[in-house]
């Protein structure tokens, strides 16, 4: 084993470890399971994690038989048993926990194991060093109101949580705002102006950021079109994560997830 780096998924640290003679990432169980449930209390984690293999091991879930131990670097600098899961099972355990879990939207099960899965092609520089470059190049984006937003995936109210082909993205060039989004759902009043996409260029004529928690900046910003007054909300977290939702009056809301191009 080699290459212990810590990941991010909104900003919750999952710890990896690189196995060379299968090629492939082990990421720490209970990481991904506090990841997703958005829970920092590690004894919160642990009781979740008992609660939800012992379901998981009466329905006979394969999830159960990808998971070994591997001893990972704890937060006290000593190395301890922990239970992780190969690369390929990270989406099972997301999906696993979606099926406990009603309310957790499909969009953030396909955003965990793309974000996880894709670590594996990463460099083996310091994760500390690397989250700490991510930080300021979103920090200064911000101030100057020059950021770009690479969108990966949408999830419309009326339509299941899809993919999107590389080239939609959001930006903010000082007081304009671009949109350049795919859209699904139901327009309530067509006009000759009314483009189902999109994609429009308009200026900002409500900005509004806040930092609600560590970690995430919120920006509330509206712009006015030919069609329609749009509100946008964005999320940005330090780790140059995105999520993007977009209610119009005239529309059906839909959101968004993508990345900060920094």
């Amino acid at each position: 084993m080699s290459k212990i780096p810590i990941r991010f998924y909104k900003d919750h640290k999952v710890h990896a470890i690189w196995d060379e003679d299968l090629n492939s990432w082990w990421f720490s169980v209970l990481d991904i399971d506090g990841a997703i449930n958005q829970q920092d209390d590690h004894e919160k984690n642990r009781n979740y994690r008992k609660y939800l293999k012992a379901k998981l091991r009466k329905e006979q879930s394969e999830v159960v038989s990808d998971t070994t131990q591997q001893k990972l670097t704890a937060a006290d600098g000593k190395k301890y048993n922990t239970e992780v899961i190969i690369q390929a099972g990270v989406e099972k355990l997301a999906r696993a926990i979606r099926n406990q879990q009603k309310q957790f939207p499909i969009v953030g099960i396909v955003f965990v194991a793309i974000a996880l899965l894709a670590c594996g092609c990463t460099s083996s520089r310091s994760s500390a060093e690397h989250a700490a470059e991510t930080k300021k190049a979103v920090t200064e984006a911000l101030a100057n109101k020059q950021l770009r937003i690479n969108v990966r995936s949408m999830n419309p109210v009326r339509f299941a949580f899809r993919t999107v082909s590389y080239g939609f993205y959001l930006e903010i060039k000082g007081d304009k705002l671009v949109s350049c989004l795919p859209y699904m759902g139901q327009v309530y009043q067509t006009s000759t102006f009314s483009p189902q996409n999109l994609n429009f260029e308009a200026p900002i004529i409500s900005y509004h950021e806040t930092r609600p928690k560590k970690g995430l900046t919120r920006i509330e910003l509206a712009v006015r079109t030919t069609e329609d007054i749009y509100h946008y909300q964005l999320d940005i977290y330090d780790s140059g994560t995105a999520y993007i939702r977009v209610h119009g009056q005239s529309r059906d809301s839909i959101s968004f997830d993508g990345d900060c191009d920094v």
